[in-house]
């Protein structure tokens, strides 16, 4: 497991964590499709766009600080956009 990757459906980390991560599980290829295309829009909206993989009923979300730094405001601030989504469980 990499450092500030938890596999308990949280983004965990400090303030000098480097990543953010999350693996999701989810009860449909729909609730999924969902998500995905809520995130996208964040996405859009906050200029920042994850490493995400997906499955059927999975997905799993890295954010990563950008040049090798660490995990800014605006980053963490993205994570609890994608947490105020709803129907996962908690990114924060």
């Amino acid at each position: 497991m990499k450092e500030g990757h938890r596999d308990d459906g949280t983004l965990a980390g400090t303030k000098k964590t480097r990543a953010l991560g999350a693996s999701l599980r989810v009860a449909s290829y729909v609730q999924l499709r969902d998500f995905l295309d809520q995130a996208a829009e964040v996405s859009e909206e906050m200029g920042y766009y994850p490493d995400m993989a997906f499955g059927r009923k999975h997905v799993s979300v890295t954010i990563t600080a950008e040049d090798g730094g660490e995990v800014t405001d605006h980053l963490r601030l993205f994570a609890g956009r994608l947490d105020a989504l709803g129907g996962f469980e908690s990114f924060s």
